[in-house]
């Protein structure tokens, strides 16, 4: 090359030499990131990130006693809709407790109570196995919440939830609401002083803008929360009459207002958020003012706080306006009090946390143990790292099957609320089937004692006190006295058999006297009374009776054996599920989450240590400055290859070191800003380079492209090193490729449709021979020549690239379809010293190869035309490549302009999938050597039985007619088996 295109400058041909001023870039852009890291800037790439991770990394071990009961859409559509009937409630909770759960989590909340119901009695088909009414004598008034209290106290062990809004658990709001919650509270303050204010009232003294509806429900439920809470800090002790007396404005008002009634709700969710947080403890001091303060609690109503084991906060919403769950506030202070989130609640009872010893240090939650410690031995405090706000990353658990993907639905044990509402369901039909029958026999007695009415009114008083019993029972608040009522009733009912046993022995009295009526007897006048009854106590409907009630009996034993292996030391957490009333949150492994699920999460990392741990801001920013620090080196020393691929190296080895660290001890590293600082060292110190070390380069590249190949300009430029670019003694293959009947083709086509034509084969080989580490030098007509392993791009293999690069070529082309002539490509490959480097003049130089391969090569190329052949190589080529590929020997050519033949071979295939026949290759061998011998009648044998197999064989072919011309004029004395052929 010429001095013209050389750097005159020493330094600019040190293209890996690091410049001060690269390290100084690539220093202020890792500096940069790590502000922006700390600043909070990348929380949103940050949080892209650690979703990512979580997908491929997080799988900590679902523990086996968590149960989710979900309240589902197949639940809802055989139940009913929600809200159910808090006795459908209870029966869920007294199924499990019966079935061996250990813990009842309730994911509800139940800050309003139930208006009471009355149940009719309901007369069914008492043959129906599957009637699932409860039946009583008279209609009966459900206490829905004191059934679902009784059976909360019943199991003793259920965890219900508190809803709460605060400081850090709501999403930010914008200026409209900020405005809103103004003018209410300006109109609260005015409804404290006189809560009898209308609208207008309200309206004016607020200045509320026309045309907008006066928020006065909103208004007035914070004024009655005001009331209510200085009420009762005034008066702990006083009650609900001397509340409403005190209200201002209100004196006038009836007791059934409206205002009355939002002044009774306030002061009912007052007491019991007041009999709540008595409950709960006092929150430490290192506790408050980390974790979030609650403005407002929403307890459950008193009768359910009350019945409930503890209660715990169901808040899982994430903050701020990004809607992804990852963190979960486990605990929160309201009123100087510990509020335990629900999943919190349920483990410290199970595993004996002590919360009234509760504290933060050093980032951790420290949660003590109960228990009495032995000399010398101590409970090791369980410590729970935290994020900003004193929230708790949650671990996801894997998917409980192996592969199964990961939805909440393949994490823990699903359980649908259905399928415990099953056996509730069976019992209830099976104890109704019983009051039926005792209602119906009920019915014979009052008709057998009509003349005894004393009989009949002790035995209806009897009925009367055994269906109170019953009704009693669903409010028993423990076993023992369940047991104990139900001892009350079967005695009643032995008390009544008597009475009973006498009737039924009138009913058959009664039923003869009928039977006797076709005899012409007078008939009874009891007949059309007892007949609707006496089919029930017959010998047959007795059985019938008993047959029913013991397949009910057996489908209750079923149930119990699908559900006891399920809930039997079950940690049970019962919440909505279903796609219209589930609680659904978008997590980073799941987009729809219901929120008893999350809880679920949170508990199991609680139970079994499992606890993420976020990487402390210092190590996080070493990290980072280390990934800047590597990307600077790669920048500032690398070329642009070899940095990009250093770059994308470091990026992953971000992302691998964030799932090696979040795999082996669950510990997260904020991999995403790690990358995002990289990136900007590395950027920041390329374009440094591009704007001065690369210049001249830059420069060099445009101007060797203006008279040779793009490659070849921008190998050279890359290169930059004296010497690189004189033409050198070189061990290269040579690669020959043309098009058959190409002139003739072109002929026929004219030039649009032959450029057309020719495209496709030229973009192919061009595109194959690249991807295989060759110089493409250049084209002629359908011609393409092109080199391997020259200096600026070696490749010691290149024999075996340029075979590979003439199959490929062929199945490529054969591959494409096309309306014009197909392609029939025709390549020499030719192994061998050549001198390689540029040529030319000072004005037109072109980097090229020249020597006695390129020639034989291209003679190699044209011979495939007298053989009907598509690739030929020479012996070199053959030695060099053959273990890879198979070959077949095709004799020795006689090449024009060298006087030694040259043995060549034809390209078969790859060895690794060679479908060639072997022993036709071997027969062609023999033939060829007793063709050389001049042994014609052995030759022409081979020959012949090689034609008969294939009969479209051109070497076969052409041999056979070199024979029959020999035979006619036979070769000189001094031939050496060499043949010639055309153009070669």
């Amino acid at each position: 090359m010429s001095r013209a295109f050389r750097s005159t400058d020493p330094a600019e041909r040190r293209a890996g030499a690091p410049r001060i001023g690269a390290w100084a870039v690539g220093a202020a852009a890792t500096l940069v990131g790590v502000l922006l890291h700390a600043s909070g800037a990348l929380d949103r790439l940050d949080a892209a990130g650690y979703d990512a991770l979580m997908r491929a990394g997080c799988a900590v071990e679902a523990d086996p006693r968590i149960v989710v009961v979900g309240i589902d859409d197949a639940t809802l559509e055989r139940v009913g809709r929600w809200p159910w009937p808090r006795r459908t409630l209870a029966g869920l909770i007294d199924a499990l407790a019966a079935h061996g759960a250990t813990q009842i989590v309730l994911d509800l909340t139940f800050t309003a109570p139930q208006e009471l119901r009355v149940e009719p009695p309901t007369v069914v088909d008492p043959h129906s196995a599957n009637d699932l009414a409860r039946l009583e004598v008279t209609g009966a008034i459900i206490p829905d919440d004191l059934e679902l209290a009784a059976a909360m106290r019943r199991a003793g062990n259920v965890i219900i939830g508190v809803r709460a809004e605060g400081e850090g658990l709501t999403s930010q709001e914008t200026p409209e609401d900020v405005a809103r919650q103004t003018i209410v509270a300006g109109a609260a303050e005015a409804l404290v002083d006189d809560f009898s204010l209308t609208r207008q009232d309200l309206e004016r003294v607020t200045g509320w803008r026309e045309g907008t509806p006066f928020p006065v429900a909103e208004a007035k439920k914070l004024a009655a929360r005001r009331l209510s809470e200085a009420f009762l800090n005034r008066e702990p002790q006083g009650g609900l009459s001397e509340f409403l007396a005190s209200a201002p404005g209100l004196s006038a008002a009836p007791v059934n207002s409206a205002d009355a009634d939002e002044l009774r709700r306030a002061f009912d969710r007052e007491t019991a958020k007041r009999s709540l947080l008595a409950r709960w403890p006092a929150a430490h001091a290192s506790v408050l003012g980390v974790v979030p303060r609650l403005d407002e609690l929403a307890p459950p109503i008193p009768v359910l706080a009350d019945a409930a084991r503890d209660a715990g906060g169901v808040v899982v919403h994430p903050q701020g306006t990004d809607p992804v769950l990852r963190s979960i506030p486990l605990t929160a202070v309201s009123k100087d009090r510990l509020v335990a989130a629900l999943s919190l609640q349920a483990a410290a009872r199970i595993c004996g946390f002590d919360l009234a010893q509760a504290r933060i240090e050093r980032g951790s939650l420290v949660l003590p143990r109960r228990g009495h410690v032995a000399p010398g031995e101590a409970y090791d405090p369980l410590q729970i790292p935290l994020v900003s706000g004193g929230e708790a990353l949650i671990p996801w658990a894997a998917a409980e099957r192996s592969g199964a993907p990961h939805r909440w639905e393949n994490t823990f044990r699903q359980l649908p609320a259905a399928s415990v509402l099953r056996w509730v369901n069976r019992r209830e039909a099976l104890e109704a089937n019983e009051v039926r029958r005792q209602w119906m026999l009920s019915r014979v007695v009052e008709a057998a004692a009509r003349s005894t009415p004393e009989v009949f009114a002790a035995y209806a008083a009897r009925v009367r006190e055994r269906n109170a019993l019953r009704r009693k029972r669903r409010l028993a608040d423990s076993r023992d006295e369940r047991e104990r009522l139900d001892g009350r009733i079967t005695a009643l009912s032995a008390e009544m058999s008597d009475v009973e046993a006498r009737a039924l022995e009138w009913l058959d009295m009664i039923r003869a006297s009928c039977r006797e009526q076709d005899n012409g007897a007078e008939t009874p006048p009891e007949c059309a009374e007892v007949a609707a009854y006496e089919a029930h106590f017959t010998s047959e409907g007795a059985r019938a009776f008993e047959d029913m009630q013991a397949r009910i009996r057996e489908e209750i034993a079923v149930i119990e054996s699908e559900l006891r292996p399920v809930l039997a030391g079950g940690i049970c957490l019962v919440g909505l599920v279903g796609s219209g009333v589930g609680d659904f949150v978008p997590t980073p492994v799941d987009e729809r989450c219901p929120g008893v699920v999350a809880h679920a999460h949170a508990l199991n990392a609680l139970l079994t240590g499992q606890l993420l741990i976020p990487l402390s801001p210092v190590a996080q920013s070493v990290l980072l400055v280390m990934a800047g620090v590597l990307a600077t080196i790669a920048g500032a020393r690398l070329r642009s290859g070899a940095s990009i691929v250093c770059a994308g190296l470091i990026a992953a080895a971000c992302a691998i070191v964030a799932w090696l660290m979040l795999r082996w001890n669950l510990t997260v590293f904020s991999w995403a800003p790690a990358c995002a600082t990289a990136g900007a060292a590395w950027v920041s110190v390329l374009a440094y380079r591009q704007a001065t070390e690369e210049r001249a380069r830059r420069a060099m590249t445009r101007v060797l492209g203006q008279y040779t190949s793009p490659a070849v300009a921008a190998g050279i430029a890359a290169q930059a090193r004296e010497g690189a670019f004189e033409p050198a003694r070189r061990n290269v293959t040579c690669f020959f490729s043309d098009l058959a009947d190409s002139t003739r083709i072109g002929e026929q086509l004219g030039p649009d449709a032959a450029r057309r034509w020719l495209q496709p084969y030229l973009a192919t080989v061009s595109d194959v021979l690249i991807a295989e580490q060759a110089l493409v030098n250049k084209f002629v007509g359908d011609g393409v020549f092109a080199f391997f392993n020259a200096p600026l791009l070696p490749c010691p293999d290149a024999p075996v690239r340029a075979c590979r690069a003439a199959l490929t070529c062929l199945q490529r082309m054969r591959a494409v379809r096309s309306d014009l002539p197909a392609w029939r490509l025709r390549i020499g490959i030719a192994t061998g010293d050549a001198a390689v480097g540029d040529f030319g003049t000072e004005r037109k130089k072109d980097y090229t190869s020249i020597g006695d391969p390129v020639n034989v090569a291209a003679r190699l190329e044209r011979a495939n035309k007298a053989l009907g052949t598509h690739v030929l190589v020479d012996a070199a080529t053959h030695r060099d490549a053959g273990s890879a590929f198979r070959f077949r020997c095709v004799g020795l050519l006689a090449v024009e302009g060298r006087s030694a033949p040259v043995e060549a071979f034809e390209l078969l295939d790859e060895a690794s999938a060679s479908q060639a026949d072997l022993g036709a290759v071997e027969a062609l061998a023999e033939a060829l050597l007793a063709f050389q011998r001049r042994d014609w009648d052995v030759a022409e044998r081979t020959l012949i039985a090689l034609a008969e197999a294939a009969p479209t064989d051109g070497v076969v072919a052409f041999y056979r007619a070199r024979i029959a011309r020999f035979r006619s004029q036979p070769p000189p004395q001094d031939w050496r088996g060499e043949v010639a052929v055309g153009g070669a």
